[in-house]
């Protein structure tokens, strides 16, 4: 995930580091980025038989791997916060952001926009 928004040019102290205020909302958005949380496709990984990367199946919509992009574009679970969440941005900061991918967004804010 991590090599989707990081090239070798732009190595340097991450928006979002500065951005987001909530100590706890900037954690959670650091291990979202670095791959360091608690979905199905990192608890695969070391789970007692391995589960190959296949059954590492979203818990909740049971449609495909439950990765990064999986929980903020996909899973319908998450789709009335994620309306929301999109809703919000786009008045308050009047950012026009794609409805079908706002996963680099989300990840990787643009400097001064939230």
């Amino acid at each position: 995930m991590y090599r989707l928004f990081k090239t070798i040019d732009n190595y340097k102290c991450e928006n979002h580091l500065h951005q987001v205020a909530n100590t706890r909302q900037r954690i959670a958005l650091t291990k979202l980025r670095l791959s360091s949380h608690k979905l199905a496709k990192e608890t695969g990984c070391y789970s007692k038989p391995l589960k190959k990367p296949a059954e590492r199946i979203c818990p909740i919509c049971k449609i495909e791997m439950e990765d990064e992009y999986h929980f903020l574009n996909i899973c319908p679970a998450n789709q009335e916060k994620r309306c929301s969440l999109l809703d919000y941005l786009e008045k308050e900061y009047r950012i026009k952001i794609s409805r079908m991918s706002p996963n680099m967004f989300l990840i990787n804010p643009p400097s001064g926009k939230c």
